[in-house]
């Protein structure tokens, strides 16, 4: 059952993909490679970050984690997306990849065994690191998506 938390990150992401116009659905299975599908045959992956300012920054540095696993399976479909919710000191935005435009440098390290926050044991993993700045930013403010870039997004949230 998906929690609370991962229902408000993938409604925002649908209401985004609604303001274009595109209808969506959620996968029938939590643990499916993708929650979302539009009516195009995209498939969207959707991770709800929980991080302060601070930390945004720091894991920026290196990247936000995209597994390969994830990133094998979504790069045979045309148009699929990666997708990263945050809510920093009240502020919503969504960092957008397009998986086709990923360059797929793998590296091992050792990573959560899940993204339920409630396991904590960890096991070694292939992932490619991705960078806010490579990302179509979308910023929520008030019922709107305004997209941003990078700079622009560090100075609403800090």
């Amino acid at each position: 059952m998906r929690t609370q938390n991962e229902i408000t990150s993938l409604k925002l992401v649908q209401d985004l993909y609604a303001q274009f116009n595109i209808k969506t659905e959620l996968s029938t299975n939590q643990y499916d490679h993708y929650d979302i599908q539009t009516e195009h045959n995209w498939l969207l992956e959707v991770k709800a970050r929980r991080l302060d300012y601070n930390q945004f920054i720091s894991y920026n540095k290196d990247g936000f984690i995209m597994e390969n696993l994830k990133y094998n399976f979504l790069s045979q479909y045309e148009q699929s997306r990666y997708i990263n919710v945050f809510n920093i000191n009240g502020n919503k935005f969504i960092l957008n990849w397009r998986v086709n435009e990923i360059e797929q440098k793998i590296q091992n390290m050792n990573c959560k065994s899940t993204t339920d926050f409630n396991n904590n044991s960890y096991k070694k993993k292939e992932i490619i690191l991705l960078k806010a700045q490579d990302a179509f930013i979308y910023l929520v403010k008030g019922e709107k998506f305004i997209r941003v870039e990078y700079n622009e997004l560090l100075r609403n949230i800090c």
